[in-house]
């Protein structure tokens, strides 16, 4: 019987197809996957573009609106403002005030639903326009709550000179509605960011 060492049934060199077929195998795996990626994250961007695009048209329906219903109230404290002296002449200065308390008192009932459903997603916006969005929001609600205070005013002259004071913004705030709606028309178009531009005119912090 021979001592020598039996040969092995396999060497090396018969491995390589099986190798060079799994790492092909998993080169290709990888690609793929590194492919996929791509295509998810191309994915990705198309739908994020889509939900800006639905986020701009949508909020600026509803600036639109909020608008329109400020048009309303500086309609009728306009023309309140400029009956005064009428008002005070025929009704009396106990209780010529009552009537724009009750019209006044519905500015605080605008609703926001949209914008509050999509805090989290303002970022999906072009940055500056981002801010100007939440902040005429924010300058809503202190507008609404100003009013609160407007109505609740006891004299005639301080619910005279608050009601200016919110007509002036309400006026003001009429205007930034109309621009914010066109920078959210030019990004839902796809249009180059317009840049910085200087800010509207407040008339609240006097009082607030």
């Amino acid at each position: 019987m021979s001592t020598e060492p039996a040969q092995a049934a396999y060497e090396f060199k018969d491995f390589v197809p099986l190798i060079a077929a799994l790492v092909g195998g998993l080169v290709g795996a990888v690609g793929g996957n590194l492919l996929k990626y791509h295509l998810d994250t191309k994915h990705s961007e198309r739908s994020r573009d889509e939900q800006a695009k639905i986020l701009s048209d949508s909020l600026r329906g509803e600036i639109k609106s909020l608008r329109d219903q400020m048009k309303t109230f500086e309609r009728a404290v306009s023309g309140y403002i400029g009956s005064i002296n009428k008002r005070i002449e025929e009704a009396g200065e106990s209780d010529w005030t009552e009537g724009m308390r009750h019209d006044l008192k519905y500015f605080t009932e605008i609703d926001s639903p949209i914008y509050n459903a999509s805090i989290g997603r303002i970022g999906l916006l072009w940055n500056l326009l981002s801010k100007e969005v939440v902040e005429f929001y924010a300058d809503l609600e202190a507008l609404k709550r100003f009013s609160q205070r407007t109505v609740s005013s006891p004299k005639p002259d301080v619910f005279d000179r608050r009601a200016g004071i919110f007509l002036r913004e309400v006026e003001s705030m009429k205007e930034e509605a109309t621009v914010i709606s066109a920078r959210l028309l030019a990004f839902s178009k796809g249009d180059p960011y317009p840049g910085k531009r200087q800010g509207r005119q407040k008339h609240l912090f006097k009082e607030m």
